[in-house]
């Protein structure tokens, strides 16, 4: 089964234009998005002298689904609308005669009635899933794209009397690896927002500022290790190594975020034998064109022939650390000094 996903832009488009579908569906993991677009449903939609009586929240395990099917019908106690949201597992606690009940109020739902089941991963086998997107809209909150994600900095900055150029904001969203690391959310970076803001108290946002509050991660030291390699300065990567053994990280990790560097560099390489345009390569490989000016020099520093060679060994050494053939502290430092060979 075939589903739309809405996006953010236009959910938050259809709540300033008061355009609501029968139901809808939030998926993902991001809670600090989720809250943010609740309360400006709220803010919106329910009288704050009357939100007592037309703001349902559902969110105990063990919920009786015929008492919320029972609730949407109800119409708004002198307001416009009435919000009910359920967070508790509501679509898994269906019986059929209960399932019918819901296809039937969403055949013909109240106007009114504002219905949010909020759900991070949905059994997509489920009937109860496919009847609820046969009706209504599912949108995804696992994060912002880019393009929500630079207009999210930049309204939040705004709001605090902090001016940012696009070229900062950029860069602060490559520094704080918002879109490439599993361990970055909204809420974070929300965060570290707040830290700028408290930093610079009023003004405008530069590098040395975001340099100085916002510190450097895993990612940033592994391309730095890189870089230094491809400028013939061996030793300055051992400090850096030692450094991730203090704080205990894995060499398995990090030798899994090197590689994942590799992947962004040969992909990069490919695209510039037919582009040389920052924008379009960016388009074409999915990597940011900040990332694109810093990559270029690492990428022109090996042929095409090598890094798939370094790519090749890099897979073909993975697989040897994680069956336990190759200790991942000595694998990781010897690739490196594979790096170190370019030719």
């Amino acid at each position: 089964m075939l589903v739309n996903i809405m996006n953010l832009k236009q959910f938050g488009t259809d709540i300033k234009n008061r355009k609501f579908a029968p139901v809808y569906l939030f998926t993902g993991n991001d809670e600090f998005l989720i809250e943010s677009y609740l309360e400006d449903l709220k803010n919106r939609e329910l009288n704050p002298a009357t939100i007592d009586f037309n703001f349902n929240l559902y969110d105990q395990k063990e919920l009786e689904p015929n008492e919320v099917i029972n609730t949407l019908n109800v119409f708004p106690i002198m307001g416009e609308r009435r919000l009910v949201v359920v967070k508790s597992e509501f679509l898994n606690n269906l019986d059929d005669q209960t399932l019918k009940s819901l296809e039937e109020y969403l055949k013909n739902p109240l106007e009114t009635t504002i219905f949010i089941l909020i759900d991070e991963k949905p059994d997509k086998r489920r009937k109860a899933y496919k009847t609820l997107v046969k009706y209504g809209e599912v949108i995804d909150f696992s994060g912002l794209d880019r393009a929500g994600l630079t207009s999210f900095i930049n309204r939040y900055l705004k709001s605090n009397n902090i001016q940012a150029r696009r070229q900062e904001i950029d860069y602060l969203i490559e520094r704080t690896h918002y879109l490439d690391s599993e361990e970055m959310n909204t809420m974070r970076l929300k965060n570290y927002l707040d830290s700028l803001i408290n930093f610079i108290v009023q003004g405008d946002l530069t590098t040395e500022i975001i340099d100085e509050v916002i510190p450097e991660t895993v990612e940033d030291n592994i391309f730095k290790i890189i870089d230094l390699i491809v400028r013939g300065k061996l030793q300055g990567i051992y400090p850096i190594l030692e450094n991730f053994w203090l704080q205990g990280e894995s060499p398995i990790r990090i030798f899994g975020l090197l590689i994942y560097q590799l992947r962004n560099i040969l992909k990069l390489k490919i695209a510039m034998v037919k582009e040389k345009n920052h924008g379009k390569l960016a388009k074409k490989t999915g990597i940011s064109q900040f990332v694109i000016r810093k990559t270029i020099p690492v990428a022109n520093s090996y042929s095409l022939e090598r890094l798939y060679e370094l790519y090749e060994e890099a897979a073909k050494l993975d697989l040897d650390i994680k069956v336990g053939n190759v200790d991942p502290q000595a694998g990781l430092e010897y690739y490196l000094l594979k790096l170190y060979k370019r030719k």
